[in-house]
């Protein structure tokens, strides 16, 4: 949605029209972040993970947005097994909801870990649709989220036509369904 709050939603019915089998992958516009897995040359050609995201948060949606507009996939695989080691406790880190420490970013007053990463990713990815993020978070409107220069030159580069280098077009040809949720 456009608090950038993780769901998972059925597959759409043209999705699984596309396939012979349930099992077959299938498109997903996110995955979760740390549970992928992705051509360590790919995952590089597209700069990794942006350097200023903070702790963690958002990056599901940075390397999603990353992948697909730069002319890759991101497939759902029904019959894989996945385990996630989660960190219980992280020293000195509360939440991704937590304010950001003052002396650490001070840019960032008023806002969350989570806040200053979704912020990043609006405005590096999704173009026009950014509205739509800050409309829902109008606090956000006017913070500081750092210096994303490097994170547009990477996009820019991407080896992708275009009109794939859109998040309009991510919307329209990956993302079709979610509108109708929200």
């Amino acid at each position: 949605d456009w608090d950038f709050n993780y769901k998972r939603y059925d597959v759409p019915q043209a999705e699984k029209d596309r396939h012979k089998y349930q099992t077959e992958p299938y498109w997903s516009p996110v995955m979760a972040g740390g549970l992928f897995a992705i051509h360590k040359d790919f995952f590089w050609e597209l700069g990794g993970y942006d350097r200023g995201l903070e702790v963690w948060g958002a990056e599901q949606y940075e390397i999603s947005f990353k992948a697909w507009m730069c002319g890759g996939e991101v497939l759902f695989v029904p019959c894989s097994r996945v385990g996630h080691i989660y960190k219980v406790h992280v020293p000195g880190f509360k939440g991704v909801n937590e304010p950001v420490p003052g002396p650490s970013a001070p840019w960032t007053r008023g806002a969350s870990w989570g806040d200053l990463n979704h912020m990043r990713v609006a405005e590096v990815w999704m173009d026009e649709y950014k509205e739509d993020f800050y409309i829902s978070k109008p606090n956000l409107v006017g913070k500081n989220f750092g210096d994303v220069s490097q994170m547009k030159e990477i996009r820019r580069q991407c080896n992708a036509d275009p009109e794939r280098n859109s998040f309009r077009w991510f919307m329209e040809h990956v993302a079709y369904d979610l509108p109708k949720h929200y």
